[in-house]
């Protein structure tokens, strides 16, 4: 008996609670205040700091038709003087002092400079504080000021295999139908930043609503490679676009893995992060199910690297990548080892295929 391996390709679509470790950005300004080891909940503050909002200019001579010289002895308020919308910046009398004209501030700022040669005031924006939360159940593993801050936690990973976009973050929402592509019109005002997922595939014209709307991520089916390179941007596939796009069966109209669906459906609503440059969608782990003591700056290290290709056995669930049957999902019955043939059971007959037309999936499990 002939008793001959056959090697494929193999992926593993998702993966479940696995460690991994959150970077999450700080700048100079970030005041820090949690400390190493700390246990963090998701709305966890772990720094503030203020962000300069930006600046605006006024020409004071042409506002008051002045001589940009004398336009200075009309201000009213003191350079590096905090103002708020409304207030009198500056002031001058008119029709033999019975009239005064005023120029109001627009804005809540700061007066950051006048230049008398020009005539031109600077307002500056207040600054606006911005606080950084931890996002996840985890614990605190590393802290360097002006950096990041490490948070170790376990997720559940989808791994796709095509997208395009930089790494975004928000609430996960079902959209349309696992069947079907994402049609426009499924695409609401409410969606507005959150990460949808759905459909078999998204057309550019969906695509493009999203991004008006203010979607942050799609995660859907399959994308077609026209709609990618036309999206992806001209400095490539991690150039912000506005909107991040995750294929989990790549450059087909096909059904999300129904194992990927079923966890996305379990974590709706719940937060969730994009990482760009695996192409993998983070879910991490509720409360429940968090537990510290195993975690540490290694133990992502320790995970291992999955191989490409693995032996195809019997029973084994497997992707179709021929044309004709590309995308769908089945499980090998048996292999033929003197004909080279698998005959593999789909949702609705059996079918004869070479090795070549497979990809073995991988459960978490079969790592």
């Amino acid at each position: 008996m002939n008793t001959r391996s056959f090697l494929t390709y193999q992926r593993m679509p998702l993966e479940k609670s696995v460690v991994y470790l959150f970077k999450r950005g700080l700048d100079k300004t970030s005041q820090i205040s949690i400390k190493v080891n700390d246990i963090v909940r998701p709305e966890t503050v772990i720094a503030a700091g203020w962000r300069k909002s930006g600046y605006r200019t006024f020409n004071l001579a042409k506002l008051f038709n002045v001589d940009p010289h004398k336009s200075g002895d009309l201000l009213q308020r003191t350079i590096g003087s905090r103002i708020y919308k409304g207030d009198i910046i500056a002031s001058s009398k008119e029709w033999l002092g019975m009239k005064e004209k005023v120029f109001r501030s627009p804005l809540n700022g700061v007066l950051l400079d006048y230049n008398p040669v020009s005539s031109r005031l600077t307002i500056q924006y207040l600054p606006t504080e911005i606080k950084i939360v931890a996002g996840v159940y985890g614990k605190v593993l590393q802290i360097l000021p002006g950096e990041h801050v490490v948070i170790g936690t376990r997720v559940n990973l989808v791994r796709g295999l095509v997208g395009f976009g930089v790494d975004r973050e928000g609430s996960v929402v079902e959209v349309g139908y696992p069947d079907i592509p994402i049609q426009s019109d499924q695409i609401l005002p409410k969606h507005k930043g959150k990460v949808i997922f759905g459909g078999t595939s998204i057309s550019l014209d969906a695509l493009y609503k999203a991004l008006s709307l203010g979607v942050q991520m799609v995660v859907t089916g399959g994308i077609s490679f026209e709609d990618f390179v036309r999206l992806r941007g001209t400095k490539g596939r991690y150039e912000d676009v506005g909107i991040s796009v995750l294929a989990t069966e790549g450059f087909a109209s096909s059904p999300i893995y129904p194992k990927v669906y079923d966890l996305l459906k379990q974590a709706e609503n719940r937060h969730v992060f994009f990482q760009s440059d695996r192409n993998s969608l983070v879910i991490p782990i509720s409360q429940n199910e968090f537990d510290p003591k195993d975690i540490t700056l290694k133990s992502e290290e320790e995970h291992g690297q999955l191989s490409d290709f693995g032996l195809l056995y019997e029973g084994a669930p497997v992707r179709l990548i021929s044309s004709s049957n590309y995308g769908s999902y089945g499980i090998v019955n048996t292999i033929d080892h003197d004909s080279w043939m698998i005959d593999v059971s789909l949702e609705s007959k059996n079918i004869c295929v070479h090795p070549t037309e497979l990809e073995l999936i991988l459960d978490e499990s079969e790592e």
